[in-house]
């Protein structure tokens, strides 16, 4: 009987298909954006919505800053995160495990097309990745989610992060960075639904087999998390 999947599991697997994902899509969206391909994209901020967003959490920030210094400004919204964090695991349900019947609905949902729609759809409501795959521990653990239904998640969960980011160059009146953006996330989608609809069971098979070696022993994660600060570091030096 194979064990559901940990936090840490699921750590593993979310980090493996963001690094296999995003790279191709990384590379594809610089060719891009060295090419023009999306210089036609003009999206502007709705008239006062700048205005308006100023007008309201700017003047709440600005006038904090006056009246504090910067680093306990910083703390505060530090802690103002953890707090909506707290209270949002615990309004979360106590999940208990799925009976016959809704199995049979779960069925829909561990196809991978499923699960990568669902990933993204938590994500655009939630407007963190964070949380859309903190929400996978408990479902997983409680057998709502496969194992198998992880990666399709994490993809669908990687594109619409960039929401959050997409609204702020739109507010920003930043047009060239509103095109890196888009650029992003059609270039993930187009590169997540090629490994879904043509490399998937190869493609799973790998990340999760990958994910159960890092994860079997201390000596292979402690490899995995220096590599994950590791290669940032020598990509930047370089």
């Amino acid at each position: 009987h194979q064990r559901n999947p940990d936090g840490l599991y699921i750590g593993v697997v979310a980090l493996l298909t963001t690094f296999t994902i995003y790279t191709p899509s990384l590379l594809l969206g610089l060719l891009a954006l060295d090419q023009g391909w999306f210089d036609g994209i003009n999206v502007g901020a709705p008239p006062g919505l700048a205005t308006l967003t100023q007008d309201t959490v700017g003047r709440v920030a600005d006038s904090a800053l006056d009246l504090l210094p910067g680093l306990l400004v910083f703390l505060l919204g530090a802690g103002a995160l953890l707090v909506a964090f707290q209270l949002f695991d615990r309004v979360l349900p106590n999940l208990e495990p799925p009976g016959p019947r809704l199995e049979r609905v779960l069925v829909f949902f561990h196809r991978p097309l499923a699960m990568f729609v669902m990933g993204g759809l938590v994500t655009l409501l939630t407007l963190s990745v964070s949380i859309s795959l903190t929400l996978l521990v408990p479902l997983s653990m409680k057998g709502i989610v496969r194992r198998h239904g992880i990666v399709p998640y994490v993809m669908g969960a990687n594109i619409t992060t960039f929401i959050d980011t997409l609204f702020a160059a739109v507010i920003l009146d930043a047009p060239r960075a509103v095109t890196v953006v888009v650029v992003q996330m059609v270039l993930t989608t187009v590169v997540s639904l090629v490994v879904l609809l043509l490399l998937y069971q190869p493609y799973q098979r790998a990340i999760l087999g990958l994910a159960r070696r890092l994860t079997a022993n201390r000596r292979s994660f402690a490899a995995f998390l220096v590599a994950i600060f590791l290669v940032p570091g020598v990509l930047l030096a370089v």
